[in-house]
Parts: C-alpha cells; structure tokens; sequence
C-alpha cells in the first residue's frame, strides 16, 4: 500500500474532501481529473482574480497533481 500525506494541503480542503469521501481507487482518480482540470481551466481564465478564488485554484492545483500520483502509481488515495 502506498500513502500519499497532503502536508501542505489546506485543513479545510481535506476536512471538505473527508465529508464525501474517504477512499477513492485509481480509477476513480483518472475518471475525476479530466473534470478538475476544466474547472481548473475555467477558474483560471476568469479575470480579476481575487485572494480567495486564488486560493481555491491553488487547493484544486495540489489535488490534481495528487490524482495524476495516484494515477501513475496505480494506488488508491485515502483521505483521513
């Protein structure tokens, strides 16, 4: 088993995360991804941007590449 620990991922957007999920297969993560990287696209291209969706971007930013880990190394990402 692999653990991936999200040091620096805000407390808030894994206590958001640990609401609906607490485990979720590679697959899942490779179904998810496409979807976040449009949001993420979305987000970005938005202007002014402001501190908070700043944010938001760089929270969505660190669990995209968390689900491409996941993806690559084949393991489930556990949220806890």
């Amino acid at each position: 088993m692999t653990v991936i620990v999200l040091t620096n991922c805000p407390a808030e957007l894994r206590g958001f995360l640990t609401r609906w999920l607490l485990e979720i297969s590679a697959e899942a993560c490779a179904a998810v991804l496409p979807r976040l990287e449009a949001i993420l696209e979305h987000w970005s291209s938005q202007e002014p941007c402001d501190e908070g969706m700043q944010r938001h971007i760089q929270d969505a930013q660190c669990l995209s590449a968390v689900l491409r880990i996941c993806i690559e190394k084949n393991v489930d990402l556990l949220f806890g």
